[in-house]
């Protein structure tokens, strides 16, 4: 019961954070189309991720695998759209998925710790706080918003 809870509202939660990519620095501001274009690579590589965690978690030895690359695949996937500069009508929504990012990143970080403790009540805990964070409401409200702005974030923006 706890591994399909815990799967389910991870998935959730890294999809969320990833929905519509993040940005900010860079030097040559992108296109509309290049945008799109790298949200969608980086929200591949984390629907891979989510996918192994919504199928391959059985045990408290592969959550934790599974909360490390979920945790590597957030992390690279805001520095990476972190480092580039958007579309002027995406840079609020961006300003708001790199921050959801790295909150959720760092949530990732406190389920690991009670997973190592082998806490399972904190575990549950602290993935329901996540699931219901303000960091993913965010995240999915910055979504929502690029996708008013007719942007199209191909399997994450569903």
């Amino acid at each position: 019961m706890w591994r399909r809870r815990v799967a389910a509202t991870l998935a959730v939660a890294a999809v969320a954070g990833l929905a519509a990519g993040c940005g900010g620095g860079g030097s040559a501001r992108l296109t509309k189309a290049q945008y799109e274009q790298r949200v969608q690579t980086d929200g591949k590589a984390l629907t891979q991720v989510t996918s192994a965690i919504s199928s391959g978690v059985t045990s408290p030895a592969s959550l934790k695998a599974a909360l490390a690359n979920a945790q590597k695949a957030i992390g690279k996937a805001a520095d990476d759209l972190g480092s580039l500069a958007p579309p002027v009508e995406a840079e609020a929504a961006n300003a708001a998925f790199v921050k959801a990012l790295r909150a959720i990143d760092s949530q990732l970080g406190q389920i690991g710790d009670a997973l190592a403790k082998g806490d399972m009540t904190a575990v549950l805990a602290d993935v329901e706080k996540l699931g219901s964070s303000k960091e993913v409401a965010a995240a999915k409200a910055a979504a929502k918003q690029l996708k008013a702005l007719g942007y199209k974030l191909g399997a994450l923006g569903g």
